[in-house]
């Protein structure tokens, strides 16, 4: 054997194997009610958790139906993320808190909105030490000319000060909006106290969705 071979198998042996994604076990609960509060039954749903390559294509993800009480549930499994993020409660924490690395999920959800998909998306978070999760992040997104989910509502000035959003169609271009059709209020929490894996997170995890939608939208 050359001395160029027996260091090129020197190398593979010391070259770490690939290393796949871990998988985390994932319970997901959600509930789809009205305005009034009334359950919406017999109501499909796209669900897309986890940000993989084709998050944003309109066949990914998990194809649901809401119960007669509008409730759905699916359990399986996703691959683990983590990111590094600041917890703040408050000021003080903004000031003083050091990045900690969390557990985190991407949620999307496809439903109607003026009789067109758009994709909903939220962020959660797991801060262990605290032993809580945050919501963050929620977006609304409508199919581009390739069937993606790439355009993004327009912010017009504040939405708290009577601002709003235009949407990225051109049927309704010159319209301010200031609901986008549904409201998402999400968790992420450890489902059980079993040991933690391998890579230092729970076994398990349950995701409660809970899924508002807006009354149809009034022309002023």
């Amino acid at each position: 054997m050359t001395r160029r071979a027996s260091l090129l198998m020197g190398l593979a042996l010391l070259r770490p194997p690939h290393a796949r994604a871990e998988q985390r076990t994932l319970d997901l609960a959600v509930s789809l009610r009205d305005h009034e509060d009334r359950p919406l039954a017999e109501e499909p749903l796209r669900i897309v958790l986890g940000t993989t390559a084709d998050w944003r294509d309109a066949n990914a993800g998990l194809r649901l139906r809401t119960d007669a009480q509008g409730l759905a549930s699916w359990s399986g499994s996703v691959a683990r993320q983590t990111r590094l993020k600041r917890f703040t409660s408050n000021y003080l924490d903004t000031l003083l808190s050091l990045p900690q690395r969390v557990d985190w999920l991407q949620v999307a959800v496809e439903l109607p909105f003026l009789g067109v998909p758009c994709l909903y998306t939220t962020e959660l978070d797991w801060f262990a030490a605290q032993g809580t999760s945050a919501q963050s992040t929620a977006g609304s997104w409508w199919a581009d000319e390739r069937g993606q989910f790439t355009l993004g509502a327009e912010a017009v000035g504040r939405p708290e000060r009577a601002g709003g959003w235009r949407l990225p169609l051109p049927a309704w271009r010159h319209l301010v909006f200031t609901r986008l059709g549904h409201t998402l209020d999400a968790s992420l929490m450890p489902s059980d106290a079993g040991p933690a894996s391998a890579a230092g997170g729970p076994p398990r995890w349950r995701v409660a969705l809970r899924i508002r939608r807006d009354a149809p939208p009034v022309r002023r």
